[in-house]
């Protein structure tokens, strides 16, 4: 019998809510504070935006990491809808000690025009006392963890609506839209702190952001958490950290990766309470983290020729396997034939199975 979802449990999954743990949110903010730290040259305010802030957990996380110097010039802003986290958000950073902080129950995106040919996004100026603020070019940072709502859940109407508006192909997802919107409100040299699902590194439909990605940010650090199992959902994430300023050199980002596995491995092995303290750039190997065992790669990202092409890490290791690889390598299937989709499944026992004679017994008459 399938269980029934209570009005917050399907409020939550049809809005893709998934607020961010606190470790993950001091490792993010962690992130951008540093890069503050580099851009940052005289004694002025700080402004950030967080455009779908929840609880205010990623905000809270912010002025926990700043310099205590700092915490009294920062000035926070943040967008939600739900009016209830809104006010729990109020109360978290109601003594916070910075210059000012608002909240506005309101959907960020419709603040947003959208994307055009010259690529270019200017914030609605019908309603300006709604938001108080000037959002275009104002922040020095934005960190957010967007709502992850995928096309059919989003709707036929409201995907071609967020395509058309952001300039988006393929399988429309929400977090596509917020990351062009967020875009715009960044100052050139900003700090954008992204935690978002780690399907657009990969996917087809993901080539836009990755694009968008590569040609208006210098990226700094790029993180794929894999299956490390932050969020209760099954949301296997990814954090980008990147610097605004258009570009059209190559990347030279850091790129990290961790995936569990069953045990220790080869050696070094790192014992730590959570995997994301290892997570600095400096370390490769295992690490073990409340009793579980993670696989930490470090290297730099490799792009690839166009945005087509899936994003991957690059370091001696994996280049130097898949060097063995390519000269043991006759042909691929690509060199026979033009290859549409590759085979899909999931981990559903439907489709994996290590029974399948006994199934088989049991269907005959």
């Amino acid at each position: 019998m399938a269980l029934r979802l209570t009005a917050d449990e399907e409020r939550t999954k049809a809005n893709g809510i998934h607020y961010t743990p606190r470790r993950l949110a001091a490792y993010l903010a962690d992130q951008v504070v540093n890069g503050l730290k580099d851009m940052r040259t005289k004694d002025r305010e700080l402004s950030i935006l967080d455009p779908a802030c929840g609880e205010g957990e990623l905000l809270q996380a912010v002025v926990e990491a700043v310099p205590s110097v700092w915490r009294c010039k920062l000035r926070l802003l943040g967008f939600d809808m739900d009016e209830a986290a809104l006010d729990r958000a109020r109360n978290l950073l109601a003594s916070s000690g910075v210059a000012s902080v608002d909240f506005h129950a309101d959907d960020f995106l419709s603040r947003v025009t959208g994307v055009g040919v010259s690529a270019q996004m200017e914030f609605l100026q019908s309603d300006p006392q709604a938001v108080g603020v000037q959002l275009e070019g104002q922040f020095d940072a934005v960190i957010s963890n967007p709502p992850y709502v995928r096309t059919q859940v989003l709707g036929s109407s409201a995907a071609r609506d967020l395509a058309a508006r952001f300039n988006l192909t393929g399988r429309v997802d929400l977090y596509h839209a917020f990351v062009k919107a967020m875009t715009l409100a960044l100052r050139e040299g900003g700090i954008l702190g992204l935690l978002t699902s780690n399907r657009f590194l990969s996917v087809q439909s993901g080539s836009s952001l990755r694009d968008w990605l590569t040609s208006q940010f210098r990226l700094r650090r790029l993180v794929d958490l894999g299956d490390t199992k932050f969020f209760a959902a099954a949301v296997l994430p990814a954090i980008v950290v990147a610097e605004r300023t258009a570009t059209t050199s190559a990347q030279n980002c850091e790129f990290i990766r961790v995936y569990e596995v069953p045990g220790m491995g080869s050696p070094p092995l790192r014992q730590t309470r959570s995997v994301l303290d290892v997570l600095d750039g400096s370390f490769t190997g295992h690490a073990r983290a409340n009793g579980t065992y993670f696989r930490v790669e470090t290297g730099r990202l490799r792009t690839g020729l166009d945005s087509r092409t899936p994003w991957a890490l690059s370091n001696a290791d994996i280049d130097g396997w898949l060097a063995r690889v390519k000269s043991n390598s006759a042909c691929t299937f690509a060199d026979v034939a033009k290859i549409c989709v590759g085979i899909k499944t999931t981990a559903d026992s439907v489709f994996v199975r290590d029974d399948w004679e006994a199934l088989q017994e049991r269907e005959r008459p």
